[in-house]
């Protein structure tokens, strides 16, 4: 009896031994996490490249704390660039993850610190830390990819103060712009912090983010690109005094536009006097007011009743409004920014189109998929046609050039009705 009772007590004192020291290693491990938070990370815990303007973009984080502090110089430059997926996913072989350095923190890390020297942030970065609470944004900042911190746990982003724009710069990481998502699908953001030197902010930078209920955005804002806030839980928001450009569906799918839809007198959703936001209507022959500047990307999108839309010459951008409708005949006045984007896929109905006399360029995909389209005149000052520009237009019998216009790759793939596809 006595040799049993002495030998769960030294059985007890092991398990207090191991507790205590288990223990002290969490406290040392925290310490650290600490230490670096506040004095920076050592570089041996990235990989790293140094880019052709001599400063270093992070490629991978391979370190074993959950407070990520990125130092702001490795070998004496500047860190100016976050790579593509910095918790990247390991190789899956034969039923197991090989090569998995690169992605044991994903999960927790709970807090990044980036260095004001940071101007670039690329695709998924930081997607899928699920414990991710806290970022800064660096004031520097210029160019966010996709989906830079989609499925973390942020609940607030501040953008300091020096930032003219939001999810836009060069499009390096995706082959179409219209879905750039910089800060999409966030399920936890529920507040934005917007500068007073803020100008631009882009293509769907704050989609899927149902949390987020409310914002105010500064009246510096000149430009907000298509579908920015679309699909989010926006129940509350400004319309910036300057904005006065495109800013096509940037409220779709939220609750905040179906309360601009009930206060809307008429038949349009007008922001400035100036800006024709959304019809919503249900007319066959529609007559945008006189005074009207610029059309928003689709905003005739979801009036699939109309057949022709009268354009005053006060219309200067039209900015692909009419894509997806079922308008079946336009007349585009020259009053209109021949560089403005002029494209119409997807416009099934679509039989005739007047284009304005100074129209440079027909953009890519601009009549793809217009099924009832037979006849173009295309004017003399038309320069280039972009790719795909007729994509299946299977009426098509006949096309007219006035000049001698640059053609691009499958302008009229899938014309079947066309004989003489010009060359």
């Amino acid at each position: 009896m006595e040799s049993k009772n002495k030998q769960k007590s030294i059985i007890k004192i092991i398990r207090n031994i191991i507790l205590s020291v288990l223990a002290l290693v969490i406290l040392i491990y925290v310490i650290i996490n600490i230490v670096f938070w506040k004095k920076g990370m050592p570089e041996r815990y990235f990989d790293y490249e140094v880019l052709e303007n001599d400063t270093i973009e992070i490629e991978h984080y391979t370190g074993p704390f959950f407070l990520l502090n990125i130092p702001d110089t490795i070998e004496g430059k500047p860190v100016t660039s976050i790579g593509n997926s910095i918790f990247e996913e390991p190789l899956y072989e034969n039923g197991k993850y090989v090569d998995t350095k690169y992605y044991v923190m994903y999960k927790y890390v709970t807090a990044i610190h980036l260095p004001d020297t940071v101007e670039e942030i690329h695709f998924c970065a930081f997607e899928d830390c699920t414990s991710l609470i806290t970022i800064n944004i660096p004031s520097k900042l210029k160019y966010t990819g996709e989906r830079i911190l989609t499925n973390t746990k942020v609940r607030k982003l501040v953008f300091p103060e020096g930032i003219t724009e939001i999810g836009c710069g060069e499009d390096i990481d995706l082959e179409y712009d219209q879905v750039h998502e910089s800060f999409s699908e966030m399920e936890y953001l529920q507040e934005v912090v917007f500068p007073e030197s803020l100008k631009k902010i882009g293509n769907n930078a704050f989609s899927k983010c149902p949390s987020l209920k409310k914002i105010t955005l500064p009246d510096s804002v000149e430009e907000i690109k298509y579908g920015a806030f679309q699909n989010s839980g926006l129940t509350k928001a400004n319309i910036p005094q300057d904005l006065v450009t495109n800013c096509g569906c940037i409220f779709k799918g939220t609750p905040f536009e179906k309360t601009l839809e009930k206060e809307a007198t008429g038949d349009f959703i007008i922001f400035n006097d100036v800006l024709l936001y959304k019809y919503i209507g249900d007319d066959e022959n529609v007559v945008i007011p006189d005074g009207i500047e610029s059309i928003c990307s689709r905003a005739f999108w979801e009036a699939q009743n109309i057949k022709t839309v009268e354009i005053p010459e006060s219309v200067k951008y039209i900015n692909g409004a009419f894509q997806y409708s079922s308008i079946e005949s336009l007349i585009i006045p020259d009053t209109v920014d021949p560089d403005n984007d002029m494209s119409f896929y997807d416009c099934y109905n679509l039989e005739s189109i007047t284009l304005p006399n100074k129209i440079k360029k027909i953009p890519r995909s601009a009549f793809e998929n217009c099924f009832s389209l037979e006849k173009i005149t295309i004017p003399a000052s038309v320069e280039e046609i972009g790719d795909d520009a007729f994509e299946n237009c299977t009426s098509l019998e006949q096309v007219i050039r006035e000049g001698s216009p640059k053609i691009g790759e499958n302008v009229f793939k899938g014309c079947t009705a066309l004989e003489n596809k010009p060359e």
